[in-house]
């Protein structure tokens, strides 16, 4: 967290590649338990949903143009100025 506020790439890199990983565990997650999941609670249903949601918006996130425009007038502020 504190790299994607100082605006370092590789911290966004590995947001994205937490997002990646975040949707890989709820694909498996969810063929782990696939043929009982009608019989789950709805809440063990929803928090398989979890990892697939945090996942997406995690991704979504870091590949917006203006996040990239942020991150690098955030690590660059200082060199501009000089």
């Amino acid at each position: 967290m504190v790299g994607l506020v100082r605006g370092s790439e590789s911290a966004r890199t590995l947001a994205v590649v937490v997002g990646v990983l975040n949707l890989l565990v709820g694909l498996l997650g969810v063929f782990q338990v696939g043929a009982l999941i009608s019989y789950l609670p709805l809440t063990l249903q929803l928090q398989l949903a979890v990892p697939f949601v945090f996942g997406a918006y995690l991704l979504w996130c870091m590949s917006q143009e203006d996040v990239k425009t942020w991150l690098y007038k955030r690590a660059f502020a200082g060199v501009a100025d000089a």
